[in-house]
């Protein structure tokens, strides 16, 4: 596996993981405008986003992202793969994404996931992640906001 910056012809398969990643969370439709944030985000703060590549298919996405406005050493981060690939293709993109923070001195990150995702929260409880709260996305939808501090903090 191997990861590589996203070219504009990868965001159709990039759309249609993320699509696939929550086709079974009720509430969480097309990913669309996630889509469109992503593409935008260094228009409005930091970003280092890649692609994960096995056999020449795209099989996952990753992203740590900083706000302008974000506090020093703070970042999201976003992981994204086939729900039956996640324990396969989810280390990896993890791994990365740990490495990007380490070389960008990150001391706090965060994921925002749909609270309806045990699969995407489990495995990152797993690895360090805790519960800091829940975002109401729609009347019936929610996020639950996981948090990890880093060596050095």
């Amino acid at each position: 596996m191997q990861k590589r910056s996203p070219e504009p012809n990868d965001w159709p398969r990039v759309k249609e993981l993320a699509d696939v990643s929550v086709a079974d969370i009720p509430g969480a439709g097309s990913q669309d405008e996630w889509l469109i944030n992503r593409k935008q985000f260094t228009t409005v703060g930091e970003q280092k986003h890649f692609v994960c590549v096995d056999d020449d298919r795209i099989v996952g996405y990753g992203s740590l992202e900083r706000a302008a406005d974000a506090p020093a050493g703070h970042c999201r981060m976003f992981l994204v793969t086939a729900p039956e690939a996640l324990d396969s293709v989810g280390p990896f993109i993890f791994e990365e994404l740990q490495e990007l923070a380490s070389c960008r001195n990150i001391s706090r990150s965060c994921f925002v996931e749909y609270s309806e995702d045990p699969r995407l929260l489990g495995f990152l409880r797993k690895r360090g992640y805790r519960d800091c709260g829940t975002i109401a996305l729609e009347p019936d939808v929610t996020a639950t906001v996981v948090e990890r501090f880093h060596a050095g903090d």
